[in-house]
């Protein structure tokens, strides 16, 4: 039997353990949640959650969903009113590092998809009061840059730190009330800017 045939097939264990390893060190896949934006949310008195997606592809490359709302409501003898933002974000990174796959530095681009939800009830504390009932949603959508810092420790423990920055404009609004106004209820900006702020814990698979 040819020596170099015999020498292939035992090395070919070794070959295929080794494709394994490296393959468990490359985080294509990743579960995030993002501990920033709980506390910013938290310190406004918003109550939050969200949870991001990312898949890593050619090492150097990876694609990253996000959904996430905020909330605040306050109830009063008189009226109660809830808004609540729900986001939907899409994100492409580009690692500057060659070495270790989706880890290190890296910029990169993103699209965001955001309504909002706003709604107020009032109650009257007269006969002759007529109650007050309004409902408002806007659609904003936009995108903007990012930069951050991401890194693996182990083989599965990932963490993820950027900021970014962006503008949405407005393309959709509806108001639903029982009264005459003209709208929008909160505020009548059609584009504003969007900053972002990340610090993301992760688990990689």
């Amino acid at each position: 039997m040819n020596l170099k045939f015999v020498f292939l097939i035992a090395l070919f264990p070794l070959i295929v353990k080794a494709q394994i390893d490296s393959s468990r060190k490359n985080p294509i896949f990743t579960i995030k949640t993002d501990l920033a934006y709980y506390t910013l949310n938290f310190i406004s008195g918003y109550e939050a959650a969200g949870i991001s997606i990312e898949l890593g592809f050619l090492k150097r490359h990876a694609i990253m969903a996000t959904w996430n709302y905020n909330r605040f409501y306050e109830t009063r003898p008189t009226q109660n009113y809830t808004s609540r933002y729900d986001n939907f974000i899409v994100q492409y990174k580009l690692f500057w590092r060659k070495e270790k796959p989706q880890s290190g530095f890296y910029c990169g681009a993103y699209a965001k998809f955001n309504k909002h939800r706003f709604r107020i009830n009032t109650f009257p504390q007269n006969t002759y009061d007529l109650a007050y009932f309004a409902k408002e949603e806007e659609l904003h959508i936009g995108g903007g840059g990012a930069i951050g810092f991401q890194e693996t420790f182990g083989k599965h423990f990932q963490v993820d730190a950027g900021i970014g920055f962006g503008v949405l404009h407005r393309v959709a609004y509806k108001l639903f009330s029982n009264a005459d106004h003209s709208g929008p209820y909160t505020n009548d900006i059609p584009t504003k800017l969007d900053p972002r702020l990340n610090v993301s814990l992760g688990y990689s698979f």
